[in-house]
């Protein structure tokens, strides 16, 4: 699986980095038709916004976007979310088949 990041108007620490890598490399085990992930890092005056688009098999994507004070409570609201919405759709995949 290939983790692109990308962020806007700043450098992130190599530890956020570290830290994104780790969070969405514990989401292959939950749904392993996962391509790749982008992850768009946000710098504004008081909030911080990530936002990641999950690129699955059969031309599905996943978009999840969440806000904090900081990035990694941000990463934190975000990984709950995407791994909801990856377990979802694989049960919906399931269903279908």
């Amino acid at each position: 699986m290939k983790i692109s990041i990308q962020s806007l108007g700043f450098t992130p620490q190599q530890s956020l980095l570290d830290a994104i890598d780790s969070k969405m490399e514990k989401l292959l085990p939950i749904y392993e038709d996962i391509i790749s992930m982008d992850v768009r890092l946000d710098y504004e005056n008081t909030s911080r916004e990530i936002e990641v688009t999950v690129h699955i098999v059969g031309r599905k994507t996943i978009v999840v976007k969440k806000n904090a004070d900081t990035f990694e409570a941000a990463l934190d609201d975000l990984y709950g979310a995407l791994r909801t919405s990856i377990r979802r759709h694989k049960e919906k995949k399931r269903d279908r088949d």
